[in-house]
């Protein structure tokens, strides 16, 4: 938390924007909100310009969803263009759990194909392939479990449970609890 402050985590009075994002990520897991709100503020001139309201606005986009504030996540995400392939794919990511917790299904549907073609276009990792084709493939299940089916709804907690690479594992079990 001191290391903005103390200098530690700059370089040249800068921070990187993969440092500011880990930041935010560690703020994020710790639930530590209302710091976050203050370090996004006041770090925010240390980042590049370059770099500046891409990684504001996506950081400000994954404390929006946090805090349950869906709309305004909403509107950071449609505020900036990403640069760096994990941002867009994290983006991508956020940006289909806002539609599903808005309950905005034909966009969810929209997203989740042109996603799926993203995926499929671009190098990315295996690791990040499998994460997000699996992503995209249980959020189809979630939509269209037929409703109070509770047997092909706990095959597919079973399934979510059993995936090892599914970085939003607790969410889609959330979301699975929820129906």
């Amino acid at each position: 938390r001191d290391g903005v402050d103390e200098g530690i985590l700059l370089e040249n009075n800068m921070i990187s924007r993969f440092t500011f994002n880990n930041m935010v990520a560690m703020a994020l897991f710790l639930k530590d909100y209302k710091w976050l709100t203050n370090f996004i503020g006041s770090a925010a001139s240390y980042l590049a310009p370059k770099y500046r309201e891409q990684t504001i606005s996506f950081n400000k986009a994954r404390l929006s969803f946090a805090q349950k504030d869906f709309d305004n996540a909403l509107i950071h995400l449609q505020s900036a263009e990403y640069n760096d392939l994990v941002n867009i794919l994290i983006s991508k990511m956020l940006l289909l759990q806002v539609y599903y917790e808005l309950d905005a299904f034909d966009s969810l549907e929209s997203h989740l194909d042109s996603f799926q073609q993203f995926i499929r276009r671009r190098e990315v990792s295996d690791f990040h392939r499998a994460n997000f084709v699996n992503i995209i493939g249980f959020v189809r299940k979630l939509i269209q479990l037929p409703v109070y089916d509770k047997i092909k709804l706990q095959e597919l907690k079973d399934q979510i449970q059993a995936e090892p690479i599914l970085s939003i594992k607790s969410w889609l079990l959330e979301k699975a609890d929820d129906l």
